[in-house]
């Protein structure tokens, strides 16, 4: 709390200094009075401005850059999940079809199970035909 009102009383010192020389100044009292202030301060006022400029467009810049990461670090991670579940599902491919595979070949037949119904289908119907 001290420090507060320090600066406050620093500061409204200060501001009265201030319109206090200004003031002589305009009188014609004194003429460098607020000379060598103004000097300083107004380059400092310049610099202050370019250093801004120059701050804003170096956080610009970063923000972009970080949305960018952020932006590619999502498509990294859907396309790990994308690839994860594709993953899964060939595999649940592969072991469906090694054990269909494994109960046409415990019947000791070489031909698929699709080949098998159409030939079965096939002689029905010469069966069907020789019967009519």
């Amino acid at each position: 709390m001290w420090l507060d009102v320090t600066m406050l009383g620093s500061g409204i010192a200060g501001l009265v200094a201030l319109f206090t020389f200004k003031t002589l100044e305009q009188k014609g009292v004194t003429k460098r009075s607020l000379e060598s202030l103004r000097q300083s301060c107004d380059t400092l006022v310049e610099k202050g401005w370019t250093m801004y400029r120059e701050d804003i467009r170096e956080r610009g810049k970063q923000l972009i850059q970080s949305g960018y990461r952020h932006t590619l670090q999502g498509l990294h991670e859907f396309y790990v999940r994308t690839l994860a579940m594709f993953h899964f599902a060939v595999m649940r491919l592969h072991v469906h079809l090694s054990r269909r595979r494994a109960l046409v070949t415990k019947s000791r037949e070489r031909v698929s199970a699709h080949l098998k119904d159409m030939l079965e289908s096939k002689e029905r119907a010469k069966e069907e035909r020789k019967e009519v």
